[in-house]
Order: structure tokens, then sequence, then C-alpha cells
């Protein structure tokens, strides 16, 4: 018993760090097991489809038999319609079921290609690493659609294993970097059959190894991540750049580099081949350096709706306070040129890059998910900041690191019930545009979705208004082209002259505050004014539903009530349940 004692003191380092890295995996494969309800997130059809033609003929062509086959597997355990997004599943087998599809054709972001196979628009690296998965799944009869789920976990839990024993730095030091990762935006995103945990896990890693003097460890790592986001192709070139520095130009440096990152022209040869285009994305129309504002890109960081802010508030803070500090330190000529202060230029012109995405709202776990991988790489700078201080400070600095990561993560985690985080303002959100709107103005997309909980940018939907209790514009949004409309809202046309010359336009839209206008309808009338119209909407949407109108015909039988009576009813339902959830 004395020896075992003697060992366990010696091994000490390593007995805690097992321990660590055990709970994570506890907290991790338990969370992907049972607390996470299996769906179909954001473009999941996609990511789904191509995994489970890779696990049924080992390649990523959809064929109409991968739709048979997912369809037979998710029923052993759930009816087809606990997946909320089985008619578009349904739409996408009987497309690919027609005959003579011509090049070129596409449904649900699966394109035909010069052969006559279909292929997702997002590269298909992540469904190849979800198909083991998908075969154990098959064999303990789980839900296919878990073996996501479980693949995300097990990045969750090798990565915290590297962080945990390749680190330079003091145990707990150690112990408290790899609790931090494992409350960042990776614990909101498991659940999604999306490549972003596949993405925190690599460019936590690959900044993680390259901050350590492991470049082309790193670099490679980086480049793995950038198979499914190519903006991480900003993050590769400050890498080399750096390389170059620290090892010099030369040749053998200069192929160390290529070798390292050439996998990531892998998705760009791939889609010219079949496709003769290096990105079907950008040629879908997704794509617009017109997007790109100073809202969005500072939006990015502090939106209290979407924004990094949400996921690493301490750390964000922290990662400016750093670099300020050494530029300061740099230009007074008390240390060195370091490139590695170079790094946020480019990551404003990454977020450049991100920010070209038409719909800026889209599907997101609390924050954006672009966010989520972003966040990692501020992270990973921050911690290997903090820990070059004194053990004092740094001990100190990443305690509160920790218990921020902790209770920022399971505080939002009330938002990651389901897919729809980004149909609601949060309440920090909230909070700005009832008490001081003049503070938020986010990207108008965020307003608009977040405001109408539609996803219409079109002129037709202005003015969007935020009415505080149902009866008090506090904020409202306003496109260029329909600015004289606001009329109809009892607003003078003297009062339009007079605002006119104010509004400051981002991608067509204007925001208007409490205080900087005067509308002659009360909140109570321009609520039911809005109100209507929505019910038509709902009413319009329904109709366009053809499974959905079968049912509300057998229901008018039923209740032997008009038709058009019927789906009144069911609009006036679906509105108020809209109202509730608010």
């Amino acid at each position: 018993m004395g020896r075992f004692w003697n060992y366990i003191k010696e091994k000490k380092e390593i007995f805690i760090k097992c321990i660590v890295l055990f709970a994570v995996a506890f907290l991790y494969l338990g969370r992907a097991f049972n607390d996470i309800t299996p769906y179909p997130t954001g473009d999941g059809p996609e990511y789904i489809m191509t995994t489970e033609a890779v696990y049924n003929h080992f390649s990523s062509d959809i064929r109409p038999g991968d739709f048979d086959s997912f369809k037979k597997s998710y029923t052993r355990t759930h009816k087809w319609e606990d997946n909320y997004k089985y008619p578009h599943f349904d739409q996408m087998h009987e497309y690919f079921m027609l005959k003579d599809l011509q090049f070129m054709s596409q449904f649900g972001g699966v394109y035909v290609d010069k052969n006559a196979k279909n292929y997702g628009y997002h590269f298909f690296f992540y469904s190849w690493l979800n198909a083991p998965g998908r075969y154990i799944a098959e064999k303990i009869g789980a839900n296919p659609l878990r073996c996501f789920q479980v693949t995300n976990a097990f990045f969750v839990i090798i990565t915290c294993f590297f962080l945990l024993f390749s680190s330079p730095f003091a145990l707990w030091q150690t112990v408290l970097i790899a609790l931090s990762f494992c409350f960042s935006s990776a614990y909101w995103y498991l659940g999604w059959t999306h490549p972003e945990v596949y993405t925190v896990c690599l460019v936590t890693l690959g900044f993680w190894f390259f901050l350590l003097k492991r470049h082309y460890l790193g670099i490679l790592l980086v480049a793995v991540a950038a198979l499914q986001n190519q903006p991480l192709l900003v993050a590769l070139v400050f890498m080399a750049l750096k390389t170059m520095l620290d090892k010099g130009f030369n040749f053998k440096n200069i192929f160390r580099i290529f070798l390292s990152s050439v996998i990531f022209l892998w998705p760009a040869i791939f889609y010219y081949l079949h496709y003769n285009t290096t990105n079907l994305i950008k040629d879908a129309g997704f794509l617009s350096t017109e997007y790109i504002t100073f809202t969005r890109v500072f939006g990015f960081y502090t939106d209290v709706n979407q924004g990094v802010v949400l996921v690493i508030p301490l750390i964000l803070l922290l990662f400016v306070f750093f670099f300020i500090r050494k530029w300061v330190l740099i230009i007074s000529k008390k240390e060195p040129f370091d490139f590695n202060y170079l790094f946020p230029v480019f990551l404003i012109i990454m977020t450049c890059v991100v920010s070209t995405m038409g719909n800026w709202n889209h599907g997101q776990a609390v924050v954006n998910r672009y966010a989520s991988w972003f966040s990692a790489i501020v992270l990973i700078f921050t911690i290997i900041s903090i820990n070059q201080f004194r053990h004092v400070v740094s001990l100190t600095l990443m305690n509160y690191v920790f218990m921020t990561q902790a209770i920022t993560t399971l505080y939002h985690d009330q938002f990651n019930l389901f897919d729809w985080s980004q149909d609601v303002h949060k309440p920090l959100a909230k909070w700005f545009i009832e008490e001081h709107p003049g503070l938020y103005n986010p990207d108008p997309t965020i307003f608009i979705v977040r405001t109408t909980r539609d996803y219409d940018f079109r002129p037709s939907a202005s003015p969007v208004f935020y009415l505080r209790n149902k009866n008090e514009i506090t904020k409202m949004a306003v496109h260029k082209d329909m600015v004289d409309s606001l009329v109809q809202y009892g607003f003078s046309k003297q009062e339009i002259n007079f605002i006119k010359p104010k509004l400051h336009f981002i991608n067509n839209w204007a925001y208007l505050n409490k205080g900087e206008f005067v509308c002659e309808k009360s909140g109570e009338e321009i609520y039911q004014i809005l109100r209507n119209k929505k019910l038509v909407m709902l009413e319009d949407r329904i109709k366009s539903h053809a499974e959905w109108m079968e049912k509300e015909e057998v229901k008018s039988k039923e209740w032997k009530m008009p038709l058009n009576e019927i789906l009144k009813i069911d609009a006036e339902y679906l509105l108020q349940q809209e109202e509730n959830e608010k």
C-alpha cells in the first residue's frame, strides 16, 4: 500500500490531469448521449446525407438509396415526423429521384456535377469523420444523428488531452486552460450536425502548438480546419509569415510550410474538377463584399445578441488589453518587435471575409457560428499571454478566466435547448433596445429577424418596429426605398422630410430610436396593424405547404367550417404561440 501512495505522489501531476480529462469526457459524452436530442441543424441535411453516402458506399456522392437507408435507420428509434426537417429530407429525396438532372441542378445545397453525381456545396471531410460513428450507431440501433454528437464530443476530449499533456505551464494553470476550453462555444455546439466543434478544436490545437513553437504541426492542424472553413486561409498566411521570420526565408522552410498547408487546396481542386469553380457557395450568391461594414465587423465581436463577447467576455477584454500593452512597450522601445502582435490585423481581415455572408443572423447556438471558432483562436492567444506573467499573476488571472467561462457557458446554455436562439433578442440586447436603443445598432439582419421572427429583408418588410409591452415604439428599422411609406403608420409628410437627412443606412436599412421621431399613431394601433399583416403572412405560409393544407381541409370537414375560417383560426393560434415565446 505504501508503494502505491508513493507512486501516486510521484505521478501526482499525471494523475490529476487524468482526473480532469475523465471529468471532461464524462461531461461531454454524458451530454452527447443523454442531454441533447439529435436534430439536423442549419445545413445539417447536407452533412447528414453526405455522411450517409460515405457509410453506404464509401463515396461522398449522395444517391437516392441513401435517403431510404437514413429514414429506415432513423425510424427505428423515432417517428419520422419527430425529425423537424423531415419534409426537407423527403423533398430532397424526390428531387434526386428525378431523371436527367442537368449539370449544376441543385436542391438543399446539393449540386449535380459533370458526371451526374450529387455533392454538397460544403466540403465532405467532416462527414467522412462522422462515418465511423454512423457505423457504430447502426450496429447498436441508435439514432443515426447521434453519431455527430459523439464525434464532436471526442474532438473536445482529444483537444483537452493535448492541452493537458503537452503544456509547458504549471499544473494548475494547465488544468484551468483545459477547463476554460471545455466551457467554450464547443459546449453549445456539441449537438450540431455541422463542423463548428471540429473547427473549434482544430484551430485551438493549431494555435496552441504554433504559439508553443511547433510551427509546422500548428499550420497543418489549421489547414485541416480550413477544409470546412476557407476563411482560415488568412490565419494560415499569418502563420506562414511568422514561421519564415522565426526559421528563416529559405527553401527548406518554405517547402515545409507548403507541405504543412497544401491540404487546404483540396476543396478548391475538388470543386474545380467537378463543377468548374473553386467555390459553389460563392457562386450560389450567398457572399458579397457589399455586406462588409464597420457595424458588422465591430459587432462580430461586441454584439450582445450573437457576438464573440458572449462566449469569451473576460478573455476578449484581456486580449485587447494585452495587445495594446504590448504595442505601447514596442513603440516606447522597451520591448522588441514581435510579429505575433500583428495578429489582430489578420483577425480583422478574416472577420471581413466571413462578413461577406448575406444572412448575418443565420442558425446558431448562442453565438454566430463563425464566432465559435474565432473565439477559440482569441482564447489561445490570450491564455498564452497570461501565462507569460509571473506565477501568482497568471494563476490569479486564469482562475478568473475559468470562473467567467463556466458562468457564461452555463448561463447561456438556456438558449441552446433547440436550434432557434437566433430568433429572439437575448436579455442584454432586449434591455438596450427598450431602455437605451440608441446604444445598440446591430447589423439590420440581426434586428429584423429577432424582432419579426422572419427572414424577410425585402423593402416590403419595412418598417420593422420594436414595441415594448406591445404599446411603445422604442426602436424601428426602415428601408431606404420605403421611408415615404411611413405615412401609413402615423408619420406626417413633414416629419418624414425632417428625419430623412438624419438617416444613416447600413446595407439599405436605417434605425430610428425613441425620441428621434414623432408618430401620430399609438403603439397599440401600430401593433394591431403589424399583427394583422402577420396573420395574413401566416395564412399564406399554410397555403403554400401542400401537406399542411391537406390537414386543414380535413379539419374543415370535421369541424364543418369554411376552409378560410380554419386558416384564420390556425394562423391566430400560431401567432399567439409566437407572442408567448417572446
